[in-house]
């Protein structure tokens, strides 16, 4: 019986039961009365513990029983603790791949806030640099008003000092004789000429200047008006980084460059050395 019984121990089934696993006795009230329940699918175990109940009715056997559904509870239970352990482990796994995720998704968070700052920082420096170049401008038509008045002074300077030395002229050669008079008169008119000439040149220069500031001021106002609409493209994309959208790949491709502030106010960087070479071509 105890190579029996070893056996049996040995054998136990580590399956569910299909049927009740519960009160393998019924009936206890006496020794005579006992009768017992075993699973059809507990294979040896169930085979040994049916030959112990039909050789004798024992206390013996009954402790045997109690003894081999212990030992099967307590398998039972050693499987629903390793079970667990598994569930915990795939928890435990699940939870470290859950930080790996947002570790990454703080990153990318964090990279797009550095890439909305630094077009922020773009947006600002092209501010500032379009007002320099306004503030250049004006500083430089202000210089442009300074040196045509400076040319007016001195057009009416040599007007009064062509009229002076030509009644001094007049005065002194009237008793000479005719040619130097007539050659005199020659010299006068051709001075005359380039004078008026130099005053049609100055008139086209001022007209000319005139249609280039009106350009400016238009090109100037709608580079003005582009600056909000960035401004609030750069809005958007701050709401989808803080939704945590993820935004597209660096990879693709590069869409069809815009008419920026940049790109407009790059050509009016050289806009005082134009004007200079144009008054000295002048």
């Amino acid at each position: 019986m105890v190579a029996a019984s070893k056996k049996g121990k040995a054998n136990v089934s580590t399956k569910e039961p299909k049927g009740p696993t519960t009160n393998l006795i019924n009936n206890t009230k006496s020794e005579s009365q006992c009768r017992y329940q075993v699973p059809a699918d507990d294979d040896e175990a169930s085979k040994h513990l049916q030959e112990f109940i039909s050789e004798a009715d024992q206390p013996d056997v009954l402790n045997f029983a109690y003894k081999a559904k212990m030992l099967h509870q307590g398998q039972r239970i050693g499987e629903n603790i390793d079970q667990m352990k598994t569930t915990l482990a795939n928890i435990e796994s699940t939870e470290a791949y859950t930080a790996s995720q947002l570790s990454s998704l703080t990153a990318y968070e964090e990279d797009a806030q550095e890439k909305l700052s630094s077009r922020l920082d773009d947006i600002g420096s092209t501010v500032r640099n379009t007002s320099n170049d306004v503030k250049s401008f004006q500083s430089t038509m202000t210089e442009f008003g300074a040196t045509m008045s400076k040319i007016e002074f001195l057009e009416s300077q040599i007007a009064n000092s062509v009229s002076e030395k030509l009644t001094s002229h007049l005065e002194t050669f009237t008793a000479e004789v005719r040619e130097p008079e007539q050659r005199l008169s020659k010299e006068l008119v051709s001075h005359l000429k380039e004078t008026h000439a130099k005053i049609s040149s100055l008139s086209d220069t001022m007209e000319n200047m005139e249609m280039k500031t009106n350009t400016l001021n238009s090109r100037l106002e709608a580079v003005l008006e582009t600056i909000p609409k960035e401004l609030q493209s750069l809005r958007n994309t701050l709401k989808e980084a803080n939704t945590f959208q993820l935004l597209p790949t660096e990879n693709k491709a590069e869409p069809k460059e815009k008419q920026t502030p940049q790109n407009c106010m790059s050509a009016y960087k050289y806009l005082p050395s134009v004007l200079v070479n144009s008054l000295t071509n002048r």
